[in-house]
């Protein structure tokens, strides 16, 4: 029954291949920004687009240097990309204006996943916390009930 099931979705689905031309490696690559930053960026910006507002992004990076290692979370959803959101929809910027905001969030947006690349991220070991506060039923601060907490952890885009 699942394999009927499983051809039932696959004969139900469409699949539209697309090829965009407009531009590609040779932009990112010319203006020095990472490839992940950017598709992480541009991912926030289509979200925006559709929808008007930032949300939390997650991007699991690897923390395999680390005996044990698994993975830190890498939060997309930051001032410089909300910066580089507004800007790119704004009809009065210009391309310079766009594309510098642009070059600017994914710095940024670089900037954090080599500190989470190296154990500088926070939300492994604030959940790791929270986990061994809450199996040993001891209190844990009001910062895991707060509103802020609350929507970090409310993952939309991925």
């Amino acid at each position: 029954f699942a394999e009927t099931a499983l051809s039932d979705q696959i004969v139900a689905s469409e699949t539209y291949v697309l090829e965009f031309t407009g531009y590609g490696k040779t932009l990112i690559v010319k203006n020095k920004m990472s490839p992940d930053s950017f598709v992480q960026l541009s991912m926030q910006l289509a979200h925006y687009r559709l929808y008007g507002k930032i949300v939390s992004q997650y991007e699991p990076v690897l923390t395999k240097g680390f005996y044990h290692g698994r993975t830190e979370a890498m939060r997309t959803a930051t001032e410089k990309a909300a910066t580089f959101c507004k800007t790119w929809m704004n009809p009065s910027a210009t391309d310079e204006n766009k594309l510098e905001s642009l070059r600017e969030a994914t710095v940024y947006h670089s900037s954090g996943i080599k500190d989470a690349l190296t154990g500088k991220g926070i939300e492994r070991h604030l959940f790791a916390l929270k986990c061994i506060a809450d199996k040993n039923k001891i209190a844990t601060p009001d910062f895991f009930s707060s509103k802020a907490y609350g929507k970090l952890n409310h993952t939309i885009l991925s």
